[in-house]
């Protein structure tokens, strides 16, 4: 796998036997936001429980790979 060095991050490609290939690193992010995320106000009467929704509401997921290729 190729290193990367310096404040430029100049790369420096891996010495490959004949019969290597290089490896290329790939790694994967993922995340989950919810529409009732960190909803922490209610309206209620004085002295009574307020109801509240037994999930987190409708969702989004953002999910991306990087490469080296993203970085440049």
């Amino acid at each position: 796998m190729a290193n990367y060095e310096g404040e430029t991050m100049e790369e420096i490609p891996p010495t490959l036997e004949s019969n290597e290939k290089e490896i290329i690193l790939v790694t994967h992010d993922e995340c989950v936001f919810y529409s009732n995320d960190e909803k922490r106000g209610v309206w209620a009467k004085s002295g009574k429980l307020p109801l509240c929704k037994k999930g987190n509401g409708r969702s989004i997921m953002i999910s991306k790979f990087l490469t080296v290729a993203d970085l440049n």
